[in-house]
């Protein structure tokens, strides 16, 4: 009785009927995000042949740029430059 009254001296029953709506609420919100994650996307299924197909569409049509193959060696004296030395290519 006396742990009670003491809790009651701290706590009032507006608090926790409000704590209580507060875990409700979060309860609901963790629920529908829940639902949502474990739907089936639409986007998670694709035909892979159509996928392929607009990959090599998309290489056809887009020329993309050439990706540097080169060390950069920087100097600096009184100004900072960029030296490109070819670098060996790895396969």
């Amino acid at each position: 009785m006396r742990v009670f009254t003491n809790f009651n001296k701290s706590h009032s029953y507006e608090k926790i009927d409000n704590l209580k709506d507060q875990l409700d609420e979060l309860t609901d919100q963790f629920m529908e995000v829940d639902t949502i994650l474990n739907e089936e996307s639409p986007l998670l299924h694709f035909d892979d042949e159509e996928l392929e197909q607009e990959l090599v569409t998309l290489n056809e049509t887009v020329e993309f740029p050439t990706i540097p193959l080169h060390d950069v060696e920087l100097h600096k004296d009184d100004q900072t430059t960029a030296t490109l030395e070819e670098a060996p290519l790895y396969v």
